[in-house]
């Protein structure tokens, strides 16, 4: 009875051990809230990274954060094609996650964990949207809403994957039209500088009566990187198996069209390129081909074009009228006689059943003297020399 009581003690390493547990569990558990708050951060960021483009128009009109998962709405315009799209969000950033780790070789994943590469599993949060096309004065088909599931990873890059089911348009239609739907990713730097975007559109089938237009298979890539610098980098292509047109007796069909290019803009300067390649044209009686044609525009002011688009749209508005817009578009006309922009086609080739067409030439704008009213495009032409 008088034995002193026996104190039980635990190791360093149990203790340690529950230590780490808990710094885990606290990990873990704090995680999905702070990943929540730096997705509504990204989110709220959208409507400025957007703005820079001029051409769209992006609202936030909601986002409930939860600490698991979030949900958000926005709407997207594009003022200058009375367009606008509704896009909900369905954001994941808590425990579901775990359920991407059991995915594919599980064992892999999850020694990739314990070697310290958390971030393409843990932390990430899953965004799943659906966009749909509003536009009631729009005379357009309601196709199936745009799925997208976007990866949000903890450096802030976002890996996209996108998808619009098979669609048929329903009957007592004008027209039958027939989709087969469209597929691709996106990958989204942290500062939104670099993207990199893939799709692919599956077949494509109207008729209307006996009249059938067919666009087979296309892929797409765009490929957009901005330097430290300051120098813009867009790299684009586009590829299609087959486009065929039947009309009673007439049918005309295209076969392997390429076409692919860049855009490089530094500071006052831009260069454009576009080359085209096509494997075969038939009417239905003979057939062209292949064919390729390559095409430059250089000495582009990106800051004088960009102005000069503007002031064209608000010429086309006004019919021409407004004074003040004639004046604005002399003036940046006159600020291309300095460094004149140039138009090149360096190659032309046709094979025909009469035999080969080749050619090139070059379009030089070397200015012209624009009257304070009276204003007519084609007199630009007057300011134009060709050389071929």
């Amino acid at each position: 009875e008088g034995k002193p009581k026996e104190i039980v003690r635990t190791s360093p390493v149990a203790q340690l051990f529950m230590v780490l547990l808990i710094i885990l569990f606290l990990v873990l558990g704090g995680m999905p809230y702070w990943l929540g708050m730096q997705i509504e951060i990204k989110f709220n960021q959208l409507p400025m990274q957007v703005a820079k483009s001029e051409d769209m128009v992006w609202i936030n009109t909601r986002f409930d954060r939860k600490w698991f998962e979030s949900k958000a709405e926005n709407i997207l315009k594009f003022p200058k094609h009375d367009l606008t799209f509704k896009m909900t969000h369905k954001i994941s950033h808590g425990f579901l996650l775990f359920g991407e780790i059991l995915r594919g070789d599980y064992k892999r994943n999850i020694i990739k964990i314990f070697d310290g590469k958390i971030e393409p599993y843990l932390g990430q949060g899953i965004l799943d949207s659906k966009v749909v096309f509003v536009n009631q004065s729009q005379k357009l088909p309601k196709f199936s809403p745009l799925n997208i599931r976007n990866r949000v990873r903890l450096d802030g890059s976002i890996f996209g994957e996108f998808n619009m089911p098979v669609y048929k348009n329903p009957p007592g239609q004008p027209f039958f039209l027939s989709w087969q739907g469209l597929n691709g990713t996106v990958l989204l730097s942290p500062d939104f500088k670099n993207v990199l975007i893939k799709a692919d559109s599956f077949p494509l089938l109207v008729r209307d009566g006996e009249n059938v237009f067919l666009i087979n298979q296309v892929r797409a890539e765009l490929n957009s990187q901005e330097k430290p610098g300051g120098q813009k980098i867009l790299a684009y292509s586009i590829g299609v198996d087959n486009i065929s047109y039947r009309e009673k007796k007439q049918v005309a069909s295209f076969r392997n069209l390429d076409f692919f290019g860049n855009s490089i803009e530094s500071g006052f300067d831009q260069s454009i390129t576009l080359t085209s390649i096509m494997e075969e044209y038939e009417d239905g009686k003979e057939k062209y081909g292949p064919a390729a044609m390559a095409m430059q525009l250089r000495n582009l002011n990106p800051v004088i074009m960009k102005s000069l688009r503007e002031q064209a749209f608000i010429f086309s508005k006004t019919g021409g009228k407004d004074s003040k817009t004639i004046s604005k578009i002399r003036d940046l006309l006159n600020g291309l006689k300095n460094k004149p922009p140039q138009f090149e086609v360096s190659k032309i080739e046709l094979n025909t059943p009469k035999g080969k067409i080749d050619g090139a030439f070059l379009v030089d704008y070397v200015g012209v003297d624009i009257p304070s009213t009276g204003f007519n495009p084609l007199m630009l032409l007057n300011g134009v020399g060709v050389k071929g």
